[in-house]
This record gives C-alpha cells, structure tokens and sequence, in this order.
C-alpha cells in the first residue's frame, strides 16, 4: 500500500512538472521595441517631442514581469511583447507632462507582417493598463496608437492570428495551442502511465 501510495505522489509531481512546462511554453516573448512614428505632440498649445529609450534595460524587469503576466492572463493569444520608456521633453530639454484632465495620442511602429492584433500597455504607476485607440490597428502601415494621459513605460503585445478549424460546422471555433495541446497530452499519458505502475505494485504485492 505503502508504494501504491509513492507511486501516486509521483504520478501528481510529473503531472504538476508538465502544467508548469505548459504554462513556460505559452508564456509570452519579449522582442525589440522600435521608436514611435509620433515625434511630436501638442501640450498646452504648444509642441513638445516625444522621447523614447528603447533600450533592454529602459523599463525595470519587475514591471517587465507583471507586464507579461497580465498579457498572458487578459490579453488572448498574447505572443510576443516589446518595452520602452516614453516622455516628452520641450525644446531646452525638460521633461514636460501631461496636464491633468489632458491627453495625448501616440502612434507606434509595429513592423511588417503582422497578421494578429497589437495592444499598447501603459504602466500608470500601479498597474498595466491597456490604452490602445479602438479601430487604429493599421497592419498595412505597421502602426497603432495609444491614449495617454500621462506617459513612461509602454509595452505593445503581439497577438497571434486566431487558428480556426477547418470544419465548417464547428463555427469558427477556436483551435488549441500545438504546444498547449501537447503538453496536455504528455500530462495525460504521464498520468496513466504511472497510475498503471501503481495498479501493477498493488498486484504484485497481493
């Protein structure tokens, strides 16, 4: 009883293994930013320049962290994720903000090729919140914008193009993951296979 009982435990730590390799597999990316094709922007009636540190370490790897995380939990088919650090400076170089109850609109670079969705994050200080211009998507220019009413760390999430099923009656449902669904399936077969060492220890000891 006592090996049945071993067996068992084994069986839930490589099932817990895989789910935890599952969740690394679909965890989200980060790839380079590129500069925002905004340059400019009004502030008071006056034009200010928008500044923008693309560099790997231009947004702290805790806000970094919490970033994807939310991605991968509010964002679906979140892939891949870009940082960069925004402000906006005057002509003598001081940083200038956004005047409370005011706001700004920012376009990004995205690239070429993109067949997903982008989602422009802005950490507001306490959280990641998504700040995207609804219907500003261009794929064919390579741009989307975001609304800001203050501005610093900036984070746009690629999305991967929904997969639907060939199957015409299945209304567009939404297909698994390979990955996902892989490693689900060596959680299942790690499962059975080692609950069968546990029957097999039991009857053996009978």
């Amino acid at each position: 009883m006592k090996k049945k009982v071993i067996s068992l435990l084994m069986a839930l730590v490589v099932v817990s293994f895989a789910c935890v390799s599952a969740f690394a597999a679909g965890s989200v990316t980060e790839v380079a930013a590129q500069k925002p094709v905004t340059e400019t922007v009004e502030v008071n009636g006056v034009k200010v320049h928008v500044v923008t540190n693309t560099k790997a370490d231009a947004v702290a790897a805790e806000l970094k962290e919490s970033a994807r995380k939310v991605a991968s939990e509010k964002i679906p088919n979140a892939e891949k994720i870009s940082f960069m650090d925004v402000s906006l400076q005057d002509d003598a170089g001081n940083t200038v903000a956004v005047p409370a109850g005011s706001s700004v609109d920012v376009t990004f670079n995205i690239g070429s090729g993109v067949t997903g969705d982008v989602r422009v994050m802005h950490w507001n200080g306490k959280e990641w919140e998504d700040v995207t211009v609804a219907g500003s998507l261009n794929t064919a220019a390579g741009t989307v914008q975001g609304h800001f009413s203050s501005l610093s760390p900036v984070a746009l999430v690629y999305t991967a193009a929904k997969e639907t099923t060939a199957n015409p009656g299945s209304n567009n449902a939404e297909s698994p993951k390979t990955g996902d669904a892989g490693m689900v399936t060596l959680a299942w077969v790690a499962l059975a296979t080692a609950g069968a060492g546990a029957g097999f220890v039991s009857r053996k000891k009978k």
